[in-house]
This record gives C-alpha cells, sequence and structure tokens, in this order.
C-alpha cells in the first residue's frame, strides 16, 4: 500500500473533526438544522487553515444518501466518492489554472442540469480572486440567479481581490489561523496515534514554524519524521530550520549588558559556524528582551515557564531582569528591532547582529544600576559636599551641609511637577545659604587655625569655590530675568494682536450692520420655515389658492415637502385632507396607526395634547373617512415614543438635511472660499441663516 501524507490521512472526517474554526462550524450546523442553504459561500483565509476540508464536508452534508445534514455518515457511496474525490456532481476547478474567460463559461453552461447523484450539484472553486474581470462578469448573473440545484462554494487566501459584486452574492465566512496551543494539541494527539517519539521543546518550535497553518505543521513534522529517524528531538529541529540553541542569544544579552565584546564576538563566531539565521538570531533576542520586560512588571519574576524554556534559563533570565533597567530593555528591544529591519541592507548578514550589537553598546547609559536602585539621598550628599569642599584644608560645618543638601533633594522630589519659577527661587535660597555656610566656614578656619605655607593654596581653592557660587548665583538670577522678559514682550505682542483684531471686527460689523439696514425690506431670516409653509390650504378645492401658496415656496421648501409627500404615506393624507388650521396642526404631530380596515388610531404627542378635542376629532374622523371612501372609527391618544416619527418630525428631519446640504455648499463656493483666504478666516457654520427674496426665492 502506498504511504498517505500526514496531511491527508488526518484530514477531518466530519466537522467536529476541524480544528479552530468553531464559529465557521456552529453556523453551518444552524444552517443544516434550520434548512436555510443559502446559494453561494466565500471561504476566506490563509493557507493551510481547513477552507477545502470545510467546503468537502459541506458537499458531503448537502449530498449524504441519509438525509441532508451536518452528522453525514460518512459509509455511503456518496461520502466515500466526495472523500476520494470522485462524486460527479462535486465540480472542483482551479481558478489558478483556468483564468479566462472561456473556461468560465464552458462550466457555467452545464449548471443548468440536474445532478446525476446526488440533490445538489455543488460548484467548488479554488483560488476564486486568480479569475479575471471578463470570468467574473460572466459568473455574476449565475451568482444572482441560481438554479435550486446548485450551490457554489468559492474558496480564496485573498479575500480583498474579489469584486464588491461578487461579494454582495454569497456568505461570507472567514477562517482564523490556528494558535499556538491548538496546533500543540492537535500535533500531540496525531504523533501519539502514528508512535512517534517527540521532545515537547521540538513539538513547540514546529508549531511556532507552521504561523497557524495545520497543513504546513504537519508538513514540517513529516520531515523533521524523516531527519530524525522516526524521532523528532530539539537538536532534529535546530538542524532542520537552521535555528541555534536559546542557550545563544541568552549569552549575547548577558556579554552586552557586562560590556564584553571579546565574548560578543566569540558568541557571534560560534553562530556562523552552526550556520544559523540570524533572522532567527534576532527574533530570539527580541524574544527574550519581551520576557524580561514582562517580568519586570509582574513582581519582578519572568513570565511563567513554558515548555521550551529550562528552570536555569529562567534564573539567567530572572538576574538578567535585576540587572538591567526598564528604560534599557525598551532601548535594547528598539535597538535591535532596527537592526532586524536593515538586515537585509547589510553587505553579510553577519556584518549586520555585529554592528546592531556595537550600536547596543555605544547608545548604553553610563549609570551605576546599583545605585540608582539603592537610594538617592546619601549618594547625593556626597556629591554636593565634594563639588563644596575640594580641598581638605578648608573646613565646613558638615551636619549643617548635609542638611541642607538632604533638604535640597527632598524639595525636588516633592514638587517635581510646580512651576519653573518656584524651582528657580529654591536654588537661588539653597546656594545662598551655602555660600554663607561656606563663607562662615572660611572664617573659622582662619580663626581657629595656624597660619601654614601651604595657606596661599588654601585661599585660593577657596577662592575659586566663592566665586564659582556666586557665578550660579548671578547665572539663576539672568535667568529667571529673561525668562520675565519674554513673558512681557508675549503679552505685549498679544495685547497688539486682539486690538488689531477687534479694530477688524468692528469695521466688519458697521458694514453688516448698514448691508442688514439696506436689505431690511427685501429680505427677512427663516427662522420658521416650516411653521409658516406646512400650512397646507384649508380648502382643496381652491386650486387658485393651491397653486399660489405653492408658488410662493421658496426652492429648498418645495424640495423637502416633495420628498415627504413622495416617502411618507402618512404626510401625502394629511396634504390631501380638508381640515382646519387647528385640526391640521394636531395630525402633523401624530403618527397614524391603523388597528383595522375601519380603525384609526391617532398617537399625538402631549405637547399637543391640549388640541385634542371632541369637535376636533370628529372634524378628522369626517375628513378620514371621506378621503378613504368609508366610515372610519378615530381614536386618539398620548404617545411620546419618538421611535416612530411624525410627519412634523418627519418634516424637520428633511429639513435639518437641507439645511446641512445648503451651508456645505455655501462653505465650498470659490468665491467664499477666497474672502477666508484673503482674511485668513474661518466660517461659523452656527451662524449661517437661510435667507429668501420674496421675488427671487434664495
Amino acid at each position: 500500500m502506498s504511504y498517505q501524507v500526514l496531511a491527508r490521512k488526518w484530514r477531518p472526517k466530519k466537522f467536529s473533526d476541524i480544528v479552530g474554526q468553531e464559529h465557521i462550524i456552529q453556523a453551518i450546523t444552524h444552517t443544516f438544522s434550520l434548512n436555510k442553504i443559502h446559494h453561494a459561500y466565500i471561504l476566506s483565509g490563509t493557507r493551510g487553515v481547513g477552507k477545502t476540508t470545510i467546503a468537502r464536508l459541506f458537499a458531503k452534508g448537502l449530498n449524504c444518501e441519509q438525509g441532508t445534514t451536518y452528522t453525514m455518515c460518512g459509509q455511503c457511496n456518496n461520502c466515500k466518492d466526495i472523500e476520494l474525490g470522485c462524486f460527479i456532481d462535486l465540480i472542483e476547478i482551479d481558478a489558478a489554472s483556468r483564468t479566462k474567460v472561456e473556461d468560465t463559461r464552458e462550466f457555467l453552461d452545464n449548471v443548468q442540469y440536474m445532478p446525476s447523484r446526488g440533490r445538489f450539484k455543488v460548484y467548488l472553486i479554488d483560488e476564486v480572486h486568480m479569475l479575471s474581470r471578463h470570468s467574473f462578469n460572466a459568473l455574476l448573473k449565475t451568482l444572482e440567479e441560481p438554479p435550486t440545484h446548485v450551490k457554489f462554494i468559492l474558496v480564496t487566501t485573498e479575500y480583498q481581490k474579489l469584486p464588491e459584486t461578487i461579494l454582495s452574492r454569497c456568505l461570507q465566512f472567514y477562517l482564523k489561523p490556528l494558535n499556538i496551543s491548538q496546533i500543540i494539541n492537535q500535533l500531540t494527539y496525531i504523533f501519539h496515534k502514528e508512535n512517534i517519539n517527540i521532545e515537547t521543546s521540538a513539538l513547540e518550535s514546529l508549531a511556532y514554524a507552521s504561523k497557524g497553518s495545520m497543513r504546513d505543521a504537519l508538513s514540517l513534522a513529516e520531515q523533521a519524521i524523516v531527519l530524525g529517524n522516526n524521532e523528532i528531538t530539539n537538536n532534529v529541529i535546530n538542524n532542520m530550520f537552521g535555528i541555534s540553541n536559546i542557550e545563544h542569544p541568552l549569552c549575547l544579552i548577558e556579554s552586552l549588558i557586562d560590556e564584553d565584546i571579546h565574548n560578543i564576538m566569540h558568541q557571534i563566531e560560534n553562530l556562523t559556524v552552526l550556520g544559523v539565521h540570524w533572522d532567527y538570531v534576532f527574533n530570539e533576542i527580541l524574544t527574550i528582551l519581551q520576557k524580561i520586560a514582562i517580568g519586570q512588571f509582574l513582581s519582578n519574576s519572568v513570565q511563567k515557564e513554558d515548555n521550551n524554556v529550562t528552570q536555569h534559563i529562567n534564573q539567567r533570565m530572572r538576574r538578567l531582569s535585576n540587572r538591567i533597567t526598564p528604560e534599557n530593555v525598551q532601548l535594547y528591544y528598539q535597538i535591535f528591532l532596527l537592526g532586524r529591519r536593515e538586515l537585509p541592507y547589510a553587505p553579510s548578514h553577519r556584518m549586520g547582529i555585529e554592528m546592531t550589537m556595537l550600536r547596543a553598546l555605544a547608545f548604553r547609559p553610563d549609570v551605576d544600576i546599583a545605585n540608582k536602585k539603592n537610594g538617592n539621598g546619601d549618594d547625593n550628599d556626597h556629591i554636593l559636599k565634594k563639588s563644596v569642599c575640594s580641598n581638605n584644608n578648608v573646613e565646613i560645618n558638615t551636619n549643617d551641609t548635609q542638611h541642607i543638601a538632604t533638604d535640597l533633594f527632598q524639595k525636588k522630589n516633592h514638587n517635581q511637577g510646580s512651576k519653573n519659577v518656584l524651582n528657580t527661587e529654591k536654588l537661588k535660597k539653597t546656594n545662598n545659604i551655602l555660600l554663607l555656610n561656606f563663607k562662615k566656614s572660611e572664617l573659622n578656619s582662619d580663626n581657629t587655625k595656624p597660619k601654614i605655607s601651604k595657606s596661599v593654596s588654601s585661599r585660593d581653592t577657596r577662592d575659586i569655590t566663592s566665586t564659582i557660587l556666586e557665578a550660579r548665583s548671578k547665572l539663576l538670577q539672568y535667568k529667571e530675568r529673561d525668562k520675565l522678559n519674554v513673558i512681557e514682550k508675549k503679552s505685549n505682542l498679544t495685547l497688539e494682536s486682539q486690538k488689531k483684531i477687534k479694530d477688524i471686527l468692528e469695521r466688519f460689523a458697521s458694514i453688516n450692520t448698514i448691508i442688514l439696514k439696506n436689505s431690511s425690506d427685501r429680505f427677512e431670516k427663516i427662522n420658521k420655515d416650516l411653521s409658516g409653509y406646512l400650512e397646507f390650504s384649508n380648502n382643496s378645492n381652491n386650486k387658485e389658492n393651491l397653486h399660489r401658496n405653492h408658488q410662493n415656496m421658496p426652492d429648498f421648501i418645495k424640495e423637502i415637502l416633495q420628498k415627504a409627500i413622495n416617502n411618507n404615506l402618512w404626510i401625502s393624507q394629511i396634504y390631501r385632507l380638508s381640515l382646519p388650521k387647528l385640526a391640521k396642526k394636531l395630525v402633523m404631530n401624530s403618527w397614524k396607526e391603523k388597528i383595522s380596515s375601519d380603525e384609526i388610531c391617532l398617537h399625538v404627542r402631549s405637547d399637543y395634547q391640549h388640541l385634542n378635542s371632541t369637535e376636533l376629532r370628529n372634524i378628522i374622523q369626517k375628513s378620514l373617512s371621506n378621503n378613504i371612501g368609508i366610515a372610519i372609527k378615530l381614536h386618539i391618544k398620548k404617545d411620546d415614543n419618538y421611535a416612530i416619527k411624525t410627519p412634523m418630525e418627519h418634516l424637520y428631519t428633511l429639513y435639518k438635511e437641507k439645511i446641512s446640504l445648503i451651508k456645505k455648499e455655501f462653505s465650498s463656493d470659490p468665491y467664499v472660499k477666497m474672502i477666508k483666504s484673503f482674511f485668513d478666516a474661518e466660517i461659523d457654520e452656527n451662524d449661517i441663516q437661510v435667507l429668501y427674496d420674496q421675488n427671487k426665492n434664495l
């Protein structure tokens, strides 16, 4: 018997065997149970995630001799033929090799014929995105109105290349890439059934290398089985992929922190001898740095142990996380990320990783991490005392100096977010105190100590220190004075600019006043556009008045009314009614519910409930009866459910849309743009109002 590859041998034979696509299986299960089978499906996703397998299982469920079900028997002739790929009513088409429109028309000509053995004729088109534009056009008509006995399943790895016209005619399902744990569990199950020994770390390496594809994972596993003589070890995987043990990248990071350039070059030489892929080395270094960074924020412990990381490696990574600051971890991560990106541009890959390591060494901050962690007060006191006491012959009150320095750093930590002016004042005060203590100590040393031959050098040192402190004080004063001058200049400029803007606005205001005054007889603001024009003629038979009122309406109000009448049956019916003004207002603020053929209920808003009188209700009932042609019974009740709009609310919505469109047209007008550009102005759309001429409309 010929050997069958693992990917084909362990291909799922029923929907429950499919791994990692629960959302697709659930949808297909509901499709069969509800008997709502669409005529066309699109299955998209990366390679090796089960697109073709699901399509064939779907064809099994449609044509199983036991009935249309998602739990196909797998034993009938139809199921066996589909599994073997020789079922006559399952037509598999490779669109990658049959891209021409003639090929598409050839199989579309046979769509009209009934299936030979099964219930449905299933067309499975693989890599459908590779069809030509003309082929898609030929397929469109059939997809839109297919025969009842035909089902289409389109499979693609590049969903975005399909035309929108094809997508709109199909149900679309996206198959997700499998995660690492799903691939590991499936491989473990298969290797157990196949009696193949595999190390846990090698299993995880296979899962990572497959990149979410179960078929790729099984293909790589077969290659490893051959290399390892039916036993897969970590060394077999490393040799197959050209990768190294995690020990080498970890040693590189340790040498980087120790600034041991010789050991770094030695490790790179060892990696060169092993013939590893340098991109993998970068990947491992970045992975280790990521684990260290997360470990520093999780109670200073590296992430929980993975299957491929020994306890010894984890301990070394914990020690690294204690030796390196989070800032440096982020710096190294960015450097190696850029180095990996620039690797193809290096003269050689080894040279690329060498220069990346040297870059990380060159940009390493010169900060003692132990000192940074242990505290600030003692070290800062020591630095301050060292800067002031530059000579042993100068005696200073150490307790006073220590008190001043401690106070300085406490204030600095407490007021870290305060303003720069306050910080400058504190520095000035501290500087004056230091200078005063220094002069006191100088006097004490002169009075208490005998004169010796080195008094000249001591005096010179004290003079230098005093000069430095005085210069520092003057420098702080100059900086503060410059800041005040800059602030004063900015405030003067702001006042001048505000004054100019005010003058310009006053001139434009006077111009607008003149224009409005001269045009007040011709123009008026439409503040009540709807209320002024929605009062239809009281007498619908008076066509002359109705025509005159319609002519006097502005064009945009005519558009709104015409659109509302065409789209809303209730508004159209109100337009034909002969009602007095109050009755018209009542129905315009009510939505209609038809209870039966001779019974109508009007739901009026609470703001207009006061219009609901017996007299008006009888008038509306009579008018509606005349309009419909039968006697009706009318009910009116209060209803503030805004899910259903009244005619007035519907008209107001159309009105706002029209006003918004007019404002956009106004803003895009070339003359308006020219004015905006000339005056560097901005338009406040809230102040734009629609004006109309009684003779010329808008």
